[in-house]
C-alpha cells in the first residue's frame, strides 16, 4: 500500500486526532546512526568521506577489520507518524551498502515492540510487516480463514493486546519498529560505503527566528544573517550525517557537496572556522556527537 493522502471519513479523523501534529514547512529530520563495531575495538577508522548530491548521501568509512568483525548502523524506533510526517519510512529501506566498491552482503535485525513489550515474533507469525507504521494509514490485513492457524491466533492475540486495533475501514498497526543493519568487511583494510537518502530538518523561516545550534556550523547568527541578507523569508535544510565509530572520530574527514543554484551550504572546516559553499574534497571536522552537521540556506520554491 503507497502512502496516500486521498482517504476520508471516521478512520481519518481518529488518526489525525492520534496523530502528532507536524506542519508541511518544516521537520526535525532524521538521522541515522551511530556506527559501532562488533565486537567493541575490533574495527579502527582511519578515514570517512561523505559526498552530499541534492539529497543523496554516501558516507564512506576507511577501516581497518579484524577477522569476523563487524560494522553496525542502528536506525531509529518509530511508530506511525501521522498523515502529514514527510518522512515516514524511517527504517530507510532505500539504504545500500558497499564493500571496496561492490555490494556487500548485509544482515538485518527488525525489532518491534508495544508497551514495553516484545513482539517481533507475534508479528513474523501473523504474517505481518513491522515496518506497516510507515505507511498511510497504516493498515494491517488478517490471514484469511483458510490461513494457518498459527497465523490466526498471533493476529488476535496483537488485537487482544491493543498493538492492532479495529476501525471501521479495517486494523491499524499501532507498534513500534527499527531496523539494524549489519556488514562484515572480512580482514584487513576496506572502505566500507553506506548510501542512503537524506532526510534532512527543514523550515521556512527567517535567519532570525531560525531554532539553529548555530555552534554546529562554526558560525553565528550574525554572520549568518549577512551571508542571506536581504533574502527574507528562507529554506533551512540541516544534514546530520554519522561518520564516527564507537563515540570516536576518524583521523582523516573529508566532505564533498554538489553545488546546488540559489542556496549557501555551511559546515564547520577541519580547524573549526565555518566553510561557506565547500568546493572538490574539503576537510571538515565532526560535532561532539560524531556527526557532520550540513546547513543549507536557499529560497523557498
Amino acid at each position: 500500500m503507497s502512502n496516500s493522502r486521498s482517504w476520508k471519513g471516521p478512520l481519518a479523523a481518529m488518526l489525525m486526532l492520534a496523530a502528532p501534529a507536524h506542519a508541511d514547512d518544516e521537520s526535525a529530520g532524521v538521522t541515522p546512526g551511530p556506527f559501532r563495531a562488533e565486537p567493541g575495538g575490533s574495527v579502527t577508522l582511519a578515514s570517512s568521506r561523505i559526498v552530499l548530491d541534492g539529497d543523496r548521501v554516501s558516507v564512506a568509512l576507511g577501516v581497518t577489520a579484524r577477522s569476523g568483525a563487524t560494522i553496525r548502523l542502528d536506525l531509529p524506533r518509530f511508530g506511525w507518524l501521522g498523515e502529514a510526517e514527510p518522512y515516514p519510512d524511517r527504517q530507510f529501506p532505500e539504504m545500500a551498502v558497499e564493500v571496496d566498491g561492490r555490494p556487500a552482503a548485509v544482515r538485518n535485525t527488525v525489532f518491534a515492540g508495544f508497551r514495553g513489550q516484545d513482539i517481533t515474533a507475534a508479528l513474523r507469525d501473523a504474517g505481518l510487516d513491522p515496518f506497516a507504521i510507515a505507511e498511510t494509514p497504516p493498515f494491517v490485513s488478517p490471514s484469511p480463514v483458510s490461513a494457518m492457524p498459527v497465523r490466526r491466533r498471533a493476529f488476535e492475540g496483537l488485537v487482544a493486546s491493543g498493538a492492532v486495533t479495529k476501525a471501521p475501514e479495517g486494523f491499524l498497526a499501532g507498534w513500534t519498529a527499527s531496523r539494524t543493519v549489519r556488514v562484515t568487511p572480512g580482514a584487513g583494510r576496506h572502505v566500507v560505503t553506506f548510501r542512503y537518502a537524506a532526510r534532512p530538518a527543514f523550515a521556512l523561516t527567517t535567519v532570525a527566528d531560525a531554532a539553529i545550534r548555530w555552534a554546529d556550523y562554526c558560525i553565528t547568527p550574525t554572520e549568518a544573517g549577512r551571508l542571506a541578507e536581504r533574502r527574507g523569508v528562507l529554506v533551512f535544510r540541516e544534514y546530520s550525517v554519522p561518520s564516527g565509530l564507537d563515540g570516536i572520530r576518524p583521523p582523516k574527514q573529508i566532505l564533498r557537496v554538489a553545488k546546488a543554484a540559489d542556496t549557501a551550504t555551511i559546515v564547520c572546516d577541519a580547524r573549526g572556522t565555518a566553510l561557506i559553499d565547500p568546493a572538490g574534497d574539503a576537510p571538515v571536522r565532526s560535532g561532539p556527537d560524531g556527526v557532520v552537521h550540513i546547513l543549507r540556506i536557499g529560497r523557498p520554491g
